[in-house]
């Protein structure tokens, strides 16, 4: 856990108690401050209470004296509905400061300086990071895999000065950040998303490139010049060393399976990291090829009589569905959830590749006003539903692919993506056990 002696005996609001705010509070009670916790969702609320967390309104917190406020990422702070807690310490230029902020004023203070590799992009982030990290451990580095992949970077045990910080980040996270300058910082890609959020998708571009505003003449930038934010390459003054992908199309000899073409359309993004490390580009390949599949994405559960089920949960935008689309065939599509409000006709109904789609969450109205009339399809009730409806459509059919890749966020319906995968899983598992 990372320690941070600048808050000791400090008031202190941590606004949003999910994984990342629960990581924040633990640093700073542990670094000695004085801590106000707060979070909107009641059910939560209580939930910590029983725990033994004493929580207080934002109402009754001590304005007068407050050092800092430390929102969580899903707390708005420049775009969407932002809270009045937040209103009030702009106003008051009370600072906010969130958990890749508060690790970059410890990192070198309270715990040496050690190289930091930050990530971002709509997709990959997760699979870069962590295939990144393999490599890097395998040939003998100290890492720490952080960020939001699911480890939040306050509850890391610091290093040393030969330690390697690799830090995936999310649009939210990048918001608050004032000072965090990583050595290397990565933009996969930009596609639509979080439109309930941006005011646009011309302010979601932005907020992704946020993570160069820090960095120095010695920095390196690795960015995709074939990507939809081309544009803003020449148009934003980037300081540091920018390496710019110019061809990532597939090139290497990888295992070839749908999960290996992903990770491969991320080799040249990956290389160009590991030249900077002296890694050869035999051991990148290595690493490529000896990966273990990331769970929730593009996970194969299990294969019956020509039909194979496929878990790819992680699919929370359209054009992570549309990768899936074009890497199976013959495909019984479970698709749906909360949009974001994002733009949902983006999802490629027209594929050939697509059998029928089966269509879940709140967004199934929207779904099937926008599904092209060739598009056979049906409105299921749950998850537990569409998995039958598309083993019988499939099993019809002779052969093919149940592919549950959403294309939208889970939390209409579900504690989050891992949570919708399981049930799938365990729906997809029941269902074939009884055949």
């Amino acid at each position: 856990m990372i320690i941070l002696n600048e808050f000791d005996s400090k008031n202190v609001a941590i606004y949003g108690l999910q994984k990342t705010g629960l990581a924040v509070y633990e640093s700073l009670s542990q670094s000695g401050a004085n801590l106000f916790l707060w979070d909107d969702d009641q059910n939560l609320r209580e939930k910590l209470v029983s725990k033994g967390l004493k929580l207080t309104e934002p109402t009754n917190w001590v304005w007068n004296d407050l050092y800092a406020l430390i929102p969580s990422p899903g707390v708005p702070l420049r775009y969407g509905k932002t809270p009045e807690a937040i209103k009030i310490c702009i106003e008051n230029k009370i600072p906010i400061y969130g958990d890749i902020e508060l690790f970059h004023k410890a990192h070198g203070t309270e715990f040496p300086y050690g190289k930091v590799i930050a990530i971002t992009g709509t997709n990959g982030k997760s699979s870069t990071a962590t295939l990144l990290n393999e490599i890097l451990i395998n040939e003998g580095f100290e890492t720490r895999l952080a960020g939001n992949i699911g480890k939040p970077i306050l509850s890391i045990n610091p290093g040393t000065h030969e330690t390697v910080y690799i830090i995936e980040i999310s649009s939210f996270q990048l918001e608050s950040i004032k000072k965090f300058r990583p050595d290397i910082a990565v933009l996969l890609n930009i596609s639509e998303d979080h439109t309930d959020r941006y005011p646009s998708h011309e302010f979601y571009r932005k907020t992704k490139f946020e993570i160069f505003k820090n960095q120095k003449e010695k920095d390196i930038a690795i960015l995709n010049s074939i990507d939809s934010y081309r544009d803003l390459i020449n148009k934003i003054n980037i300081p540091s060393r920018k390496i710019i992908i110019e061809d990532s199309e597939i090139k290497y000899n990888l295992k070839k399976n749908s999960f290996k073409v992903l990770i491969s359309e991320l080799y040249p993004v990956v290389k160009s990291i590991t030249n900077e490390f002296g890694i050869k580009r035999n051991r990148v390949l290595l690493g490529f090829n000896s990966f273990k599949d990331l769970e929730h994405r593009h996970i194969k559960i299990l294969e019956k009589n020509n039909i194979k089920f496929v878990n790819d949960s992680k699919s929370t935008n359209p054009e992570a569905t549309n990768f899936a689309l074009r890497n199976y065939e013959n495909i019984f599509l479970i698709v749906g959830g909360l949009s974001k409000e994002n733009n949902l006709s983006k999802i490629n109904f027209r594929s050939k590749n697509i059998r029928k789609a089966f269509f879940i969450g709140s967004s199934s109205k929207i779904l099937s006003e926008i599904v092209p009339k060739n598009v056979d399809y049906e409105i299921s009730e749950n998850i537990e539903k569409a998995t039958q409806s598309a083993f019988k459509s499939a099993k019809k059919f002779g052969c093919g692919c149940v592919l549950l890749s959403p294309g939208c966020s889970s939390q209409d319906e579900f504690h989050d993506y891992i949570h919708r995968g399981e049930v799938f899983s365990e729906a997809v598992l029941s269902l074939v056990s009884k055949c």
